[in-house]
């Protein structure tokens, strides 16, 4: 009997063993599956953060301000904005702690002085711009203030920090403090009794993951719209998108115009592209990026105030997009414009670009007294069909000054008042592939005549060598 008891309370032993050792092993298995959502989680926020900092003209980052945890108590610690993300709690409810610093301060004006706070009771001061456009509206960004002040612990050769974010250990409420964080030498650490993990943005790490993985951002327009731009359904407006093309510098942006009864209004003051508001800074470019404008039926861009030529430093496709009188095209040194899919505009200026006018592209001209198309080096090449119509201006069509010219498929040029297609003075390097046909007033001319009339190079690919003409006044082409 008594050996019986004996294996009995052995029996029992084991199973209290073993139901234990169960018990611990789901109680690892879920605190790591914890930990891994929460990885995880805070990975996707640093990547959302990642995707909207702005960057300025001299390649300086600027992080979104955040917003209260209490909005009641203005000592709370800031969290990320909604906008950026959200889900920027951890998967057990309790919300990223967020640092934002400003460790090269923007040029210009200061902006507007405001103080973060962390979980800890410190705080450092920021300086805030609200003019930034992401998400197709101004936002608050850190441009200015305090730089992450050195630790204790900080290892030699710490990184500049833009912004941390900070999570609290497995199912706790507490949230490391901003001043809590150190560099070891290989990574960032949390130093104090309140445990947790931590993620920071730095320039240097950004910089690296922009080359690796430039931006690419995809923004719907309507005259009237005021939403964040990244559906059709919630539509932003052309300048802000625009505007944000600025702030974020992605390096592809397609633009969707809606095709709206209204015109789709600029203000060419202040839109920058690339050079600067209103082309202030001439010749500056974006190399590198490029901007495409893809209009609805009806897409038509016009001058909120006044008229001018849109300046254009970067490689930029428009298509389907109607200029009105009020907005003419000015393209900057190596850039690209390509004119498709019936784009039109009343005049074209190029400095050293590249133009190319498929697909029904046309220059409408509305009025002056300059010819419509004016190329000073560069090249331009008509691809399928093109038209160049310079009946309102009273002048020759084209001036050409050292520029390419290359015509594979159609070009029909209409002009008034005896005025030619060239102006007096054009010279360039024009050549014409085995489908150009070219159209002038209504008469198709002999591209291999008009060859050797512009430049005295010829280059036909349609045409034999049998008939030239020589007299520039036989041919209409230049005055």
């Amino acid at each position: 009997m008594i050996g019986f008891y004996v294996i009995m309370i052995a029996v029992l032993a084991m199973s209290a063993a073993a139901g234990y050792t169960i018990f611990s092993s789901a109680s690892s298995g879920s605190a790591l599956s914890l930990a891994n959502q929460n990885s995880a989680r805070i990975e996707q926020n640093m990547s959302a953060l990642n995707h909207v900092v702005a960057v300025n003209a001299e390649g300086n980052f600027a992080v979104p301000f955040g917003i209260l945890s209490d909005s009641a108590v203005l000592t709370s610690r800031m969290i990320l904005p909604s906008w950026v993300s959200a889900s920027a709690t951890a998967p057990w409810g309790v919300s990223y702690g967020y640092c934002p610093y400003a460790p090269v301060a923007w040029s210009g004006p200061a902006g507007t002085p405001d103080t973060v706070h962390d979980s800890a009771g410190v705080s450092h001061s920021v300086e805030i711009n609200d003019t930034i456009v992401s998400q197709g509206t101004p936002r608050a960004y850190v441009t200015g203030g305090d730089v992450r002040p050195a630790h204790v612990r900080d290892a030699a050769g710490a990184p500049d920090v833009l912004a941390f974010l900070i999570a609290p250990s497995n199912n706790a409420t507490d949230v490391p403090g901003c001043a809590d964080v150190y560099w070891t030498g290989h990574g960032w650490a949390i130093d104090g009794a309140i445990r947790g993990s931590v993620r920071a943005l730095t320039p240097d790490a950004l910089t690296h993951s922009l080359s690796e993985a430039p931006r690419l951002l995809n923004r719907y327009v309507a005259p009237d719209g005021t939403g964040t731009g990244i559906s059709s359904t919630d539509p932003t407006s052309l300048g802000l998108a625009l505007a944000e093309w600025t702030h974020l510098a992605p390096a592809r942006m397609t633009i969707r115009l809606s095709g709206a009864v209204e015109d789709h209004e600029i203000d060419l003051a202040s839109v920058d592209l690339g050079s600067g508001p209103g082309n202030s800074v001439p010749g500056a470019g974006s190399q590198g990026r490029s901007l495409h404008l893809i209009g609805e039926s009806g897409a038509i861009i016009a001058a909120a105030v006044g008229s001018g030529a849109l300046a254009i430093p970067v490689d930029m496709t428009v298509s389907g997009v109607d200029f009105d009188a009020s907005v003419g095209l000015q393209v900057g040194p190596g850039v690209r414009l390509v004119l498709r899919d019936s784009a039109s505009a009343p005049f074209l200026r190029s400095q050293g670009g590249h133009v190319v006018m498929s697909s029904g592209a046309s220059i409408l001209a509305q009025g002056g007294g300059g010819s419509p198309v004016i190329l000073e080096g560069g090249s331009m090449t008509i691809q399928g069909n093109g038209t160049i119509d310079a009946t309102g201006t009273g002048a020759a069509a084209v001036h050409f000054d050292g520029a390419g010219f290359r015509l594979d498929g159609s070009l029909v040029v209409t002009t008034n008042g005896g005025h030619a297609f060239l102006s007096p003075g054009s010279r360039g390097n024009p050549s014409f592939g085995p489908t150009a046909v070219f159209t002038l007033n209504g008469v198709v001319e002999d591209t291999l005549s008009y060859a050797n009339i512009l430049s005295g190079h010829i280059q036909s690919e349609s045409l034999s060598s049998g008939s030239l003409i020589t007299e520039r006044l036989s041919l209409g082409l230049v005055t």
